[in-house]
């Protein structure tokens, strides 16, 4: 089961968690937002370029078997090493770029030394490019980690269900195809929190009938019976969705965690506008929205963005 949100939607939303006052989490207090290398000296682009720019092909994932390292994706290889080294600089800009603040916290450049949009793109520098190597890898370079396990999961999906066909056709016994994906919005799950947790076990429990799709009809080795009841049914499953429905409402009127309604929802849509116009973060933030989007359309969810 992998979850996905909005790129534009994420970032804003870090931004507004981790500058509230007080700061819910520690680690904004020593991190440096602004280091991208790991402790052997490779940063986080560097594990995720390949495969980024071998699944970007016409703006679509492509198979991680194919040969996908062509000219076209080496262009975009170094496009993309480029753009990550823009934001960079762009971070050392921000953040202690100055006297007055050479000694402040990352917190502080957030609530303190910073406007709500220079904050923004610090918090979003961070987001993207960041190895998280100096917070103790709580955090960090969440964008780029999400595109590549976006690419990744639907290369290995693509994959299979290409040998899965291979092997229908072939009438081969091979167990191929067994790789079952659930992606889901974050942003649509906020929203439809008992549809969503319907989706998730219907995933895990079987098809919409209760019963899987492979249904159970004798003896299995050790002569232990399955009988076709359904593993959970559908009414139970329903109330156990809105339960989770339930507790979620109540968890998101106290906690810190859920900042959405935190500021005017025109507001967000300025700050998404100006993100989709920075020429260094506008480039990744897109790139990941469409791969997001794509990964939800195959999973039937549709568009989470513009």
């Amino acid at each position: 089961v992998h979850f996905v949100r909005n790129p534009f939607e994420m970032v804003i939303s870090n931004y507004r968690y981790h500058s509230q006052d007080p700061t819910p989490e520690k680690w904004v207090h020593i991190d440096d937002p602004c280091q991208h290398l790991y402790g052997d000296g490779v940063s986080l682009a560097d594990h995720v370029i390949p495969t980024l720019a071998s699944g970007w092909n016409n703006h679509s994932p492509i198979e991680l078997d194919s040969s996908s390292h062509n000219s076209s994706s080496s262009s975009y290889n170094n496009t993309l090493r480029q753009t990550l080294s823009d934001i960079t600089s762009l971070c050392h800009t921000l953040y202690r770029s100055d006297p007055a603040t050479r000694n402040k916290t990352f917190y502080e450049h957030l609530r303190h030394h910073l406007d709500e949009w220079d904050g923004l793109r610090l918090s979003t520098a961070q987001m993207i490019a960041a190895s998280s190597a100096a917070n103790g890898h709580l955090a960090g370079g969440d964008v780029l980690r999400m595109a590549n396990n976006v690419v990744r999961l639907e290369g290995l999906r693509a994959r299979e269900e290409r040998w899965r066909r291979r092997a229908d056709d072939s009438g081969s016994d091979d167990n191929y195809g067994d790789l079952q994906l659930l992606t889901i919005s974050m942003d649509d799950f906020i929203e439809n929190v008992a549809e969503n947790t319907m989706k998730f076990m219907d995933f895990v429990f079987g098809d919409e009938d209760g019963t899987g799709e492979d249904e159970f009809d004798g003896f299995i080795e050790g002569d232990d019976f399955y009988s076709n009841e359904p593993i959970m049914p559908r009414n139970v499953r329903w109330e156990v969705a809105k339960h989770q429905e339930e507790k979620y409402a109540r968890i998101r009127k106290k906690s810190k965690h859920v900042t959405t309604q935190s500021k005017p929802s025109g507001k967000k849509e300025e700050w998404k506008t100006l993100l989709r116009n920075s020429p260094e973060l506008g480039p990744i933030l897109s790139m990941a929205e469409v791969l997001v989007n794509e990964a939800l359309s195959v999973a039937g969810q549709g568009r989470t963005g513009k």
